[in-house]
């Protein structure tokens, strides 16, 4: 996953445009012929190793997977974001036993920011901004989105375009309520 922040080509606005991209496999989703919607494929035969950013599905040998793995991928890319740069089970000392929880549908909570000096080494005065932050309507959208996005059911989880949408629509509500 990367993040690109750049100011939109012959724009006159001074916000810098974020785009998230994911270039995992890179692989020709094909469609069915019959019904138009994107046809899964399997990755057989291949371990995954010292990631928690991926799906569920992903751990699963021969699991039929989707664009809905990006999705999640995402979503582990916002628990990175609102936690200060701690990865997904970032508490657990063994790979392996993350993975298990993983494929039980345990997913992390984000630390509550009043451990972020425990987990971070804050000082007060990082401490103080991230339990302010947490209280922020644009941080407790973002949560609530991360939260679908790490869906354990692939269909539970939103599209890409969904996830867009349901960011435009928060970041509007929340730009009216400021106003």
């Amino acid at each position: 996953q990367l993040l690109l922040f750049d100011s939109p080509q012959g724009s006159e606005e001074d916000f810098p445009l974020l785009q998230l991209n994911d270039f995992n496999r890179g692989r020709y989703i094909k469609r069915s012929v019959s019904n138009k919607e994107p046809c899964p494929f399997q990755m057989c035969g291949i371990r995954h190793r010292g990631s928690t950013y991926r799906s569920p599905e992903e751990y699963i040998d021969c699991a039929d997977q989707s664009a809905a793995i990006d999705v999640f991928s995402l979503g582990s890319v916002f628990f990175f974001l609102l936690s200060n740069g701690l990865k997904p089970y970032f508490e657990y000392s063994s790979y392996d036993q993350a993975v298990k929880d993983i494929l039980r549908d345990k997913m992390p909570e984000l630390p509550d920011a009043s451990d972020c000096k425990e987990y971070l080494y804050f000082n007060d005065k990082k401490a103080d901004f991230a339990m302010k932050r947490s209280k922020h309507p644009l941080f407790i959208a973002l949560q609530d989105i991360m939260k679908k996005c790490r869906s354990f059911k692939p269909e539970d989880r939103p599209t890409s375009l969904e996830v867009v949408q349901m960011l435009e629509e928060r970041l509007q509500r929340i730009s009216e309520d400021y106003l």
